[in-house]
């Protein structure tokens, strides 16, 4: 249960409470009266994507230093067994959201026992070009397109399961995304994100893209107000570097029908 402050205490506020404004936290402490903040002005789109064009040639030779692959097979396994999603008798149909190098679409296709067809989406083109070579080398049925997770161009309830690999902590404000990763999933689909979580390590990729860094707990609030169900965090082996960096959350779409324009508000615990 979340208990209110006393106006006397000292009270350091989450890194990851989102500003309306489109700044990113940093560093907030209330003492009694006083409310002390440190706010970073996220990079623009244009920015990003251009880091991320940059960064493109050897984004694939780091993450598996990193040992990423593993562990977003172990996860999206564990994901899975937890919360089986069925597509139709042709298949199951997936969204990549910030598909990088196509990481985490490989890892799917390794751990899917039904057969998979994937859409992939990320603002860099040069991204999606290396992505495009490595997943058509190992056959996989995959679908490029460069576009804003923010505005995904896709109708609704599109994709049995929507995926993003580290991309939400680079937003001003990641519900916004993850509404629409909600609206073109189907009712009972699967929302799965992987988000960089604050630790020693975690705290490098803070200062180097500018992003949120968040608790299990607050990334799980991040789903709860995009109004999805049967939320949980699920962390990597505890031998992975991958688990020094990132967690992540799985949550299901309702059956019921969910409004865009109505995010949940209620505070995290």
């Amino acid at each position: 249960m979340h208990t209110p402050t006393s106006p006397s205490s000292l009270t350091a506020l989450a890194g990851s409470e989102i500003d309306t404004d489109g700044r990113i936290p940093v560093f907030a402490r209330r003492i009694g009266s006083w409310h002390l903040s440190l706010q970073r002005q996220p990079y623009d789109p244009a920015n990003l994507t251009t880091s991320y064009d940059l960064a493109a040639p050897d984004w694939h030779k780091k993450i598996e230093r990193l040992e990423y692959l593993p562990a977003y097979k172990a996860l999206l396994k564990q994901a899975l067994d937890h919360w089986p999603v069925t597509g139709s008798t042709s298949g199951l149909n997936a969204l990549d959201c910030g598909t990088g190098t196509g990481a985490l679409s490989e890892a799917l296709a390794e751990v899917c026992t039904v057969p998979l067809k994937i859409n992939a989406i990320d603002t860099s083109s040069v991204m999606l070009s290396k992505a495009g070579e490595r997943l058509r080398d190992i056959g996989l049925d995959v679908v490029l397109r460069q576009a804003d997770v923010q505005q995904l161009p896709y109708a609704d309830n599109s994709f049995d399961i929507v995926m993003a690999g580290h991309i939400l902590e680079h937003l001003p404000d990641p519900v916004t995304a993850l509404l629409e990763m909600v609206r073109v999933v189907r009712p009972g689909g699967l929302v799965f994100a992987c988000i960089t979580r604050r630790t020693l390590p975690g705290l490098w990729i803070h200062l180097l893209w500018r992003t949120h860094m968040v608790s299990p707990s607050e990334a799980e609030h991040w789903l709860h107000r995009a109004q999805l169900e049967n939320i949980q965090c699920i962390m990597p082996d505890r031998k992975s570097h991958f688990r020094k960096l990132s967690v992540a959350c799985c949550g299901v779409k309702p059956v019921r029908s969910t409004s865009r324009s109505e995010p949940c508000n209620e505070q995290p615990y």
